[in-house]
């Protein structure tokens, strides 16, 4: 008996004391931190920050949010981003780019896309004691001209300006023309040889009405601009992503033949072309020609052995002499 009353009093004391404990309100929170505040200042750096067309630079940021994007400011730009890679197209110009963070926060840096370094000409054939200045585009720096291998196979020279002598023997000259800023380096190659001659590819051609024809030269330096000299003038030059071409005018003209004139640039010398514009043959009347194509075929060559070339006109569809019955025309030359 004595030990429940003995339990019972530690039972009842418990109670006590868990009534008379002091119950407190948990801690408030502390005040909301603002994570765009005392950041530092954002900046930008490009590298490299003047490139070459086609050229690639990266961008980079610091300070801020440290959480980065990238976009091009200007409305016309030079190239394109990707993340923080800057990739520049054919354009040149300086085009301006933002870095800025999720805060509010940028910072602007520019890059300049310049031409690519370029020489003309590439390669050269050209007469013994022939003499001609390297064009240099796109350098940053002073162009140098040095002769690979210490000295040229002909014989002949480079000045710190960039004329060209050929020696007054034969060989493959091969002159190094180097950007003095950049390291940019490029090759002439030039051939010397006697029998070297500026001069059209064929000094006679002749084409279809309504048609386009190749203009090619041979040896020189290949820096070439055509022009029609006769006049009135008929028919175009056209300036194509593989090279210069006649085009015919769509109707007869009055006069077919033109002359056209190819002018070296570097070796300031002229060559001529004569050039005849066909007319098709037609059936006399009005004849349907029912035709599933409009295609001929034009080849040249001396076919009656006179020593001067002659054009044969195939127009697989002609109606000379019978509905598509096709036909070849001869042109004496």
């Amino acid at each position: 008996m004595k030990t429940f009353w003995r339990h019972a009093v530690l039972v009842l004391a418990f109670v006590l004391v868990g009534c008379d404990a002091t119950i407190t309100a948990p801690p408030k929170p502390p005040p909301p931190v603002d994570p765009c505040i005392g950041l530092p200042p954002m900046s930008a750096i490009i590298v490299p920050d003047t490139i070459r067309v086609n050229g690639a630079a990266t961008v980079t940021a610091s300070g801020g949010s440290g959480r980065y994007s990238y976009a091009i400011s200007n409305a016309m730009p030079a190239g394109t981003l990707s993340g923080s890679r800057f990739v520049a197209g054919l354009a040149l110009g300086t085009d301006t780019i933002t870095a800025s963070d999720d805060c509010g926060n940028f910072a602007t840096i520019s890059v300049e896309v310049t031409a690519a370094f370029e020489v003309q000409p590439e390669r050269a054939a050209v007469a013994p004691n022939t003499s001609f200045t390297i064009r240099v585009m796109g350098a940053r720096g002073t162009p140098t001209f040095t002769a690979q291998g210490g000295s040229l196979l002909s014989g002949g020279s480079i000045t710190a300006a960039g004329v060209y002598t050929a020696g007054a023997g034969q060989g493959t000259d091969v002159v190094l023309v180097r950007d003095s800023q950049t390291g940019d380096q490029a090759a002439v190659v030039i051939t010397v040889s006697p029998s070297a001659n500026f001069r059209p590819g064929s000094a006679r051609l002749a084409l279809p009405t309504g048609t386009f024809i190749p203009l090619e030269t041979l040896d020189g330096t290949g820096v070439v601009t055509w022009s029609i000299t006769s006049m009135p003038a008929v028919g175009t030059i056209e300036l194509r992503p593989t090279g210069a071409v006649y085009v015919a005018p769509a109707s007869p003209p009055s006069n077919p033949t033109v002359t056209l004139q190819a002018h070296d640039e570097l070796l300031n010398t002229n060559a001529t072309v004569s050039l005849r514009v066909l007319t098709e043959l037609e059936r006399p009347g009005i004849v349907a020609q029912g035709r599933r194509t409009d295609v001929a075929t034009l080849v040249k060559g001396d076919f009656d052995g006179d020593g001067i070339e002659d054009v044969a006109l195939g127009v697989p569809e002609n109606d000379l002499t019978r509905p598509s019955g096709g036909a070849v025309f001869i042109f004496k030359g």
